[in-house]
């Protein structure tokens, strides 16, 4: 999935690997995580499979560019992947959540650890929370940077489904802080 993230970067103009990973930092990363080696990773492998191409710019007083571009074969590429219909927004609701595959099993823990867990997971919502409320304004602004403010509506309803899952977040986990609350007081 990488892949199409990077080619779908590309597509709206050439970048250079720290450029990517800042977009990705900075308005992706709420929902698809991806380290600087992964990206630099993939941009070799989409080299190497001709969706991508680069080229070095020579800067004066400053390390050189590595610049990428997308092929052709890479906009083909890019294309299928979102030509997939209603079965492939079906198949895209799947998620994983190492989150809830934790708290499946945390009564296996003592309750040290499941206090520890539960508050960790209201402590970090509320980060999350907070970083998000900062994505609209940020993704907003990408449209005029890059002249691509005609896609930026699909960026900002990715942001508001961002928003919203961190609020669900954090009132689900709060909801599961009060449970535990309530279990561990009627254990006493």
């Amino acid at each position: 999935m990488l892949k199409y993230g990077v080619l779908g970067l590309l597509s709206y103009g050439d970048m250079t690997g720290y450029e990517i990973m800042a977009i990705f930092r900075d308005s992706l990363a709420f929902f698809w995580n991806a380290s600087t080696s992964q990206i630099y990773r993939e941009l070799q492998h989409l080299e190497d499979g001709g969706l991508a191409t680069s080229c070095v710019q020579e800067q004066d007083g400053r390390p050189n560019r590595r610049v990428y571009s997308i092929t052709e074969a890479g906009r083909g590429e890019l294309s299928c992947w979102l030509d997939c219909g209603e079965d492939g927004a079906l198949s895209d609701m799947r998620m994983r959540f190492p989150l809830l595959l934790r708290l499946f099993f945390m009564g296996e823990a003592d309750e040290k650890a499941q206090l520890g867990y539960v508050r960790g997971l209201v402590a970090a919502s509320e980060r999350f929370a907070s970083a998000m409320s900062e994505v609209p304004d940020i993704v907003g602004g990408y449209g005029a940077r890059t002249g691509n403010a005609d896609k930026s509506p699909f960026w900002e309803m990715t942001a508001d489904f961002g928003l919203r899952y961190a609020r669900m977040l954090g009132e689900w986990s709060q909801a599961c802080r009060e449970r535990l609350d309530t279990m561990q007081g009627d254990q006493r």
